[in-house]
């Protein structure tokens, strides 16, 4: 890349420079705009916070994900998916699942994923049971790649269900809180199937699908009693449309605290923190083109460091939480990495659930395209 652009750049300024030909000076500015156009491809446009914006590059790494003995693997594949084109900044990434998809397994123009509105899916990847896929779909009308990833059943266990997810860590730049950080994306739902066994599996969370979004922010400090790490999760979709608190979110200031524990080092970790307001993608198949949604992070992390919530230190007692005068400024915060994806469960591995057995089928699929999470432009110089 770098190659391409030490030629592109300066054949563009040298013909920029012969002002006296107008073909020349046409020339020029294709050969720059070019040459940037590849530059922001692969590294990411000025102003966003993570790397291709747009997920302009379906050429993703893959995460080693949970092997078949239950054990979570750290790092990524060593293999890349034959895909043409730059290696995107963005990962595939999967947890609490017995077969995880293979980036050297790319299946073209599969039939059997034919979608409606977009045809037959350029690449795809699937697993062997048949239990998570991600499609990539080639949208002709946008100009833009649609990932549809799709998740069938799977494990409740006590940090979760199985997830299949898009996943990437921000970008080197001046990304604090202080300004407006647009999340844009355009999605829908493109499958949803939820039947429960027995009257329990609803409520109780066993047989559940959750689409969502989620960001992590980190506020250091000197003072490692002081130093937060916060989860945000924006719903997109929830199979309980709104019972037993599955899409609907109150809380003082439009929030609600699912988790916070005292970590290591006195460190504070907010986990599932979710805006008031439900989920905007309703649980059932769409057929019609994305929808657009539209977020503003920065307004999200003040509205939390307006309302701190209770949380429980390692010996079990509940203290509530003080922000300091440092954890109040937006200045002090940076947005670390975030994801969008699904989590689908169907058997309950719970602590003190003694049957495993299936308490029905869940199956949902989420399609996104041209995903950007951007500092505001009248920002960037601030």
């Amino acid at each position: 890349m770098r190659r391409v652009l030490s030629f592109l750049i300066p054949w563009g300024f040298m013909l920029l420079k012969l002002t006296s030909r107008r073909l020349a000076l046409l020339v020029g500015v294709m050969l720059l705009m070019l040459g940037l156009t590849t530059y922001t491809q692969a590294y990411g446009a000025l102003g966003s916070v993570f790397p291709n914006p747009g997920l302009t590059n379906p050429r993703m790494n893959f995460n080693l994900g949970t092997r078949a003995n239950g054990q979570d693997v750290a790092g990524t594949s060593p293999y890349l998916p034959a895909i043409p084109g730059p290696l995107s900044g963005w990962t595939i990434t999967m947890w609490h699942r017995r077969e995880t998809l293979n980036a050297r397994e790319l299946v073209l123009n599969d039939r059997q994923l034919r979608d409606p509105r977009l045809g037959l899916p350029a690449y795809a990847f699937i697993t062997p049971d048949h239990n998570t896929h991600l499609a990539i779909y080639r949208d002709h009308i946008a100009h833009q790649w649609v990932y549809d990833l799709f998740e069938k059943d799977g494990m409740l266990l006590p940090n979760g269900g199985s997830n299949l997810f898009l996943s990437a860590s921000a970008r080197g730049g001046p990304f604090t809180m202080n300004h407006p950080i647009i999340y844009n994306l355009w999605a829908k739902i493109s499958q949803a199937h939820i039947k429960y066994y027995n009257a329990s599996a609803e409520k109780s969370g066993a047989v559940l699908a959750q689409v969502f979004t989620g960001f992590i922010f980190s506020m250091q400090s000197p003072h490692p009693a002081e130093r937060i790490t916060l989860f945000l999760q924006l719903p997109l979709a929830d199979s309980r449309d709104g019972k037993f608190g599955g899409a609907q979110f109150g809380g003082p200031g439009g929030i609600t605290y699912q988790h916070c524990v005292s970590g290591k080092n006195g460190t504070v970790i907010i986990e599932n923190i979710a805006p008031r307001g439900g989920c905007p993608l309703p649980f059932r198949a769409q057929s019609g083109p994305l929808r657009h949604l539209h977020y503003d992070l920065a307004m999200f992390l003040r509205q939390v460091l307006a309302h701190a919530p209770m949380y429980r230190k390692p010996n079990g007692v509940m203290h509530q939480l003080v922000y300091s005068d440092q954890a109040k400024n937006l200045k002090n915060w940076t947005i670390n990495s975030m994801y969008i994806g699904l989590e689908t469960e169907n058997r309950d591995f719970r602590p003190g659930v003694t049957d495993h057995r299936a308490q029905g089928t869940v199956s949902v699929a989420l399609q996104v395209e041209n995903l950007s999470v951007m500092m505001e432009a009248s920002q960037m110089s601030r």
